[in-house]
């Protein structure tokens, strides 16, 4: 009779924490998702300071899930006075999406490494040969080289981005 009941009790543990390990794991997982999207134009922003800084990148929102989310960027983009035909610099605001953005983590090293991923991504080498270029490359993290391996996904989305805001001016004319 004791040994039943033993039986019955600790089956009954067993599937109350089988049970609670369950929901702790997705509740877990919506905790997560939430504070990955909370935290996600923060972590875009910091990403797009190191390759767009000289058009002051501010994110305004971010929807979705945190592995796929869509943003809105909005740039500030410079025009000549030969092109705004005036006499002075004229700045036009622009904001289109970029995305799908993990926001789980960073895309983009920081310091150097970041510099590089810009100048890669740019296509300009400020000078640099083909070769003096990849010894600096291989100089960086064993990190900062899985970020550069995500080199192409970035920009991608960047020049797909580029492209909607360059659409934006063909409206204008």
């Amino acid at each position: 009779m004791a040994t039943t009941v033993c039986k019955i009790g600790f089956f009954c543990v067993a599937v109350f924490i089988v049970v609670t390990l369950v929901r702790r794991t997705t509740a877990w997982s919506r905790v997560s998702d939430a504070w990955a999207m909370h935290r996600c134009a923060d972590l875009l922003r910091d990403d797009l300071d190191v390759l767009l800084g000289a058009k002051d990148p501010r994110v305004l929102s971010c929807v979705g899930p945190a592995t796929r989310a869509v943003c809105q960027v909005e740039t500030t983009e410079w025009r000549s006075p030969a092109a705004c035909r005036g006499p002075k610099q004229q700045t036009i605001v622009k904001t289109a999406p970029i995305g799908p953005w993990d926001c789980t983590r960073r895309h983009v090293p920081t310091g150097s490494a970041g510099v590089l991923m810009s100048m890669a991504i740019s296509g300009r080498k400020a000078g640099l040969s083909e070769e003096e270029f990849q010894a600096l490359v291989e100089r960086v993290s064993r990190r900062d080289k899985q970020l550069f391996a995500d080199m192409g996904l970035v920009a991608s989305l960047l020049s797909a981005r580029q492209g909607l805001v360059d659409a934006q001016e063909d409206v204008r004319r």
